[in-house]
């Protein structure tokens, strides 16, 4: 859990980077694991400062993509989404170093 919220803050502080004035619509996290866990907690957790901040006027949707420890969520938006400043990916310290070392599950 230590490791969660400051990722989540992270997360948060890229998504703002690119804020707009106005709340961004549709507002997604991509979560790269299957509901339940510790990337889901990440999406609810920067749903919840999104929403308090006033950044996003409604709940995320959280999409599930599992499989490759993250490498199907991060290819995924890399090829088909680059632009798309709206979503978010939660992620992990371990699952992105295995991604630049190429070792995907």
């Amino acid at each position: 859990m230590k490791l969660k919220l400051p990722l989540a803050a992270l997360a948060l502080s890229c998504m703002l980077g690119s804020a707009h004035a106005a709340p961004l619509e549709k507002p997604e996290c991509i979560a790269p694991a299957k509901p339940g866990g510790g990337f889901d907690l990440t999406c609810k957790l920067a749903q919840s400062g999104l929403l308090d901040g006033k950044f996003i006027s409604s709940p995320m949707r959280v999409t599930y993509m599992p499989g490759g420890i993250g490498a199907v969520a991060y290819n995924t938006v890399i090829a088909q989404r680059p632009a798309e400043d709206n979503t978010i990916v939660a992620f992990s310290g371990g699952s992105l170093l295995n991604l630049a070392q190429g070792k995907f599950g």
